[in-house]
Parts: structure tokens; sequence; C-alpha cells
């Protein structure tokens, strides 16, 4: 396997976030040289396993670690998400409760919120009915997730001229399914959206039997790289 599942981290000037929690994102994120205590919230795009599985360890870690956590921590999902995060303590009764530190569960859907001096805007998006993506803005420079999804005229909106689109790409263009992109539809979404770089994710194995990329630059011809395990991107070399 090339690639692990999502997780991505998002260093703000103040604070660590992390997007979605894929399973093996605790080790990319102690090897990327962080801590679980630096992180100050999650941001959940929707609760499919492949989003979300790492969460249990990180809780559980958090709780029961050597140094146990004492910094507050909010998880932000879609529609749905307090109910699973409920469901998910009862399975595990009660052994992902807090007590140390305060713990906040929060739903977004279509909006916009201030948090840790941090604009966010979200949009639902065409997946599963909990699905959103997320908009982060600070000084200046904006970072859209799009989490798993479809054609979607509000992930458009809510990418507009974003300095960085992290925007999926699941399957080549023979193997449309629904809910999820291929190469002429992300093409299609960038041409609308415009952001100043966009970087392609969420690869099933199909994609690694076509050139992806090559499928995209010919209906899109802005800044696009592959996304990869470990991959660091500065927003202020974008900006040169």
């Amino acid at each position: 396997m090339k690639r692990g599942s999502p997780g991505f981290l998002l260093k703000t000037s103040q604070n660590l976030f992390l997007i979605d929690s894929g399973p093996g994102t605790l080790t990319r994120i102690l090897k990327a040289g962080f801590e679980l205590n630096d992180i100050g919230a999650i941001f959940y795009t929707h609760i499919h396993p492949d989003h979300v599985t790492d969460l249990v360890p990180f809780l559980f870690a958090s709780k029961y670690g050597d140094q146990k956590r004492r910094k507050k921590l909010a998880l932000i999902g879609g529609p749905g998400f307090k109910k699973f995060f409920h469901e998910l303590s009862r399975t595990y009764r009660g052994w992902l409760i807090p007590k140390s530190y305060t713990l906040k569960i929060r739903e977004v859907a279509q909006g916009s919120f201030n948090f840790q001096k941090v604009f966010i805007r979200t949009a639902k998006t065409n997946h599963i009915s909990e699905s959103v993506a997320f908009r982060f803005e600070e000084n200046n420079s904006s970072v859209v997730f799009s989490g798993d999804t479809d054609l979607s005229e509000s992930l458009v909106e809510l990418a507009k001229e974003a300095t960085l689109f992290l925007l999926e790409c699941s399957f080549p263009d023979t193997m449309k399914i629904k809910g999820h992109l291929i190469p002429k539809e992300v093409a299609r979404l960038a041409n609308l959206s415009k952001p100043k770089k966009l970087v392609l994710c969420h690869f099933y194995p199909p994609c690694d039997r076509t050139d992806i990329l090559e499928s995209v630059k010919r209906f899109y011809r802005g800044k696009v790289v592959l996304g990869r395990d470990g991959m660091k991107v500065n927003i202020s070399d974008i900006k040169r």
C-alpha cells in the first residue's frame, strides 16, 4: 500500500488542527514531529471508517497515556456527529470520556464561525448525509478540505480562490462511482473555483494504474500536484 487513510494537520498561528483521523494517523502525527496534546481540535468531513478510525485511540491515549491531556479538545463534524460520538462512547463503556480535560462536541452544516482566531466556513457536500467540507481562513490565506464528495455547487463556492484546495480524486475517468470524483470532474471543480494551488488526494488503488495527474491536466491549467503521505505545504510559498 502506497498511501495511508485521510489525516491532515493544519498549523495555524496559534494552534494545530487535525482534519480527519483515518487508521494510521496517530503514527504519522508523531513521525511529523508533533504530539497528540499539541492538537486543539479535530474536524471530521464525515464518519466513514477510513476517516474516523483513529479517533478512538486518540481519545484513549489522551485519557490514559503517560502524560494525560490537560488542553481543551474540540471535535467538530457534520450533521449527526453528536449521535455518532454518543454511540461510540457507549460502545467503549465510557473509556473515551475525559477526566483531565474538557471535550466539546460540535455539529456544523452550511455556515461560518470563528474558532480560536481562525475564521471557518463550511458547506454540505454530495457524499453521505453527514458530509461537510471545511474552509479555514487566517491572515488573508485560506485552506479548503473537500472530504469525500461528488460534484457539488456548494463546494465550488466554498473553495472560490482558495490559497490551497485539497480535493478528492478517488477513481480514474473510466470508473465513475457515485459520491466520488474522477479527474475530469476534479478539473471542472477547479476551473470554477480557481484555487492558487490544488492538491489531489484520496486515491483508490485503481488510480495507481493510470496517470491521474495528467488526466486532470488535460482540462485544468492551474497549479496541481498529487498528494502523498508526509507532504508539507507552506502557504507562504504559494503566495509568492
